[in-house]
């Protein structure tokens, strides 16, 4: 079984890989295929740890999850949100967002695997990470270096001549901002020479800067300044190293020939709007408008993930939903829905937090906070993800035998104890007693 486990492990991290073989030269869209296998392999999972007699865990965040799944089928086939006949049953299901990660998070936290195993997953990382570096640099001198153009006439809405999406554009369109922190969060808290680590945080903001995207750069920003400041106190030669690494990070910028005040200008003012609302700040601010004024229709149930006459008025014809990820949810589930959802968030964050403290190990806490923070800007929340998947797995690697000790522990002390109150109740011999002192 273990040996199975690897595998399965090891075809996960490589995921962009297959992504581009599947989509290149089958034409199959990798979310489809790994789909299927995650929920068959989670079923293998469970039918394995069920006839050895071990215990399976479904923490109840998935529970939520499953509940959140279920309601967002009911509005989304209610409202007619959704075709299941014209995309075909099983792309419905395989392609769900909110389906199939509660198999992939299943087979996380049952997964038996040895810690010695990540000596291998880290190297692999560290390719999908340079990878994913060389690609975007690439791409800056040749903006379709490596993409999957149909996906880039799929999604005009994007500008791929300002945004690029590095190795990613074959996996999806967020993936960029989304896999690649995990990836960065786990390769710098589980190496630990200094240099690689110093290699990682500047390969991390050029990429950042390269997808010329802002919530890139800030998800990067935050998690390589918290993995850090969680290593060293913060002493007066530990904030001269910071001050001094966005120089050292400039004169890279420039090696490569990149206009940091273009950027400036073109992504974070926008001066090339002459109107405000077609911007992408604008564009929050339109769907914020918008979901204050058609919220209060139907707060309670929501009216599932279409664009209704009205909503399309209030956010106009080139923004394709609500681009506020957590008003997006509350527009379509309602208060309902979201409390499923909201409730799963909650729960997972928790666990992740209980078990970064015992292992202290943050890395894939601060990329979920992180992910959570991307999400404000974005639309849907993608927890099929590979990056996610390697990262938890290996916290809950490092936390398996840290809690299994404990339990050993709190088993022998209640054990201790009770012994002792059948000492001390006189229900054993003389003789017994003796050779127990």
């Amino acid at each position: 079984m273990k040996t199975f486990n690897k595998y399965f492990v090891f075809a996960f991290l490589l995921y962009p890989l297959w992504a581009w073989l599947l989509m290149a030269y089958l034409n199959v869209r990798i979310d489809y295929l790994f789909g299927a296998i995650s929920i068959c392999f989670a079923f293998f999972t469970f039918i394995n740890k069920l006839s050895k007699n071990r215990p399976i865990v479904f923490p109840k965040y998935l529970v939520f999850l499953f509940l959140f799944y279920l309601y967002s089928l009911f509005i989304n086939t209610a409202s007619e949100s959704i075709e299941v006949s014209h995309r075909g049953p099983l792309d419905f299901i395989l392609l769900n967002e909110h389906f199939t990660p509660i198999f992939l998070l299943f087979i996380v936290e049952n997964l038996d695997i040895d810690i010695h195993l990540f000596k291998y997953v880290k190297p692999i990382a560290l390719l999908i990470f340079i990878a994913s570096l060389v690609v975007i640099v690439i791409q800056y001198y040749v903006p379709f270096f490596w993409m999957y153009m149909t996906f880039v006439t799929q999604t005009d809405y994007l500008d791929f001549t300002k945004r690029l999406f590095s190795i990613y554009s074959w996996v999806s369109t967020n993936a960029v901002g989304i896999s690649f922190p995990f990836i960065v969060a786990y390769l710098y808290k589980n190496y630990n020479n200094s240099l690689i680590k110093f290699s990682i945080a500047i390969g991390a903001l050029l990429y950042a800067f390269f997808t010329q995207t802002r919530y890139v750069i800030i998800s990067m920003v935050i998690i390589l300044s918290f993995l850090y400041l969680k290593e060293h106190k913060l002493k007066l030669k530990r904030v001269i190293y910071l001050l001094i690494i966005p120089v050292i990070f400039y004169s890279i910028l420039s090696l490569f020939s990149y206009d940091l005040i273009e950027f400036f200008n073109r992504r974070i003012l926008e001066d090339e709007h002459a109107d405000f609302a077609t911007s992408s700040a604008g564009s929050r601010i339109t769907s914020l408008n918008a979901f204050v004024e058609i919220f209060p229709e139907n707060p309670f149930f929501g009216n599932g993930e279409k664009v209704t006459p009205t909503l399309r008025k209030l956010i106009g014809p080139d923004d394709p939903f609500i681009h506020i990820g957590f008003l997006h949810y509350l527009y379509a589930f309602g208060i309902f829905g979201c409390f499923f959802f909201f409730a799963f968030c909650y729960l997972f964050l928790k666990r992740i937090l209980y078990q970064s403290r015992v292992t202290n190990d943050y890395s894939c806490f601060i990329a979920l906070i992180v992910f959570f923070l991307a999400n404000t800007t974005l639309v849907w929340f993608r927890f099929f993800d590979f990056g996610l998947f390697i990262c938890y797995l290996s916290l809950v690697t490092k936390y398996k035998p840290i809690a299994e000790l404990k339990n050993n522990l709190v088993n022998k002390e209640q054990n201790s104890s009770l012994y002792s109150q059948y000492r001390d109740n006189r229900l054993i011999s003389p003789l017994e007693r003796k050779f127990s002192n």
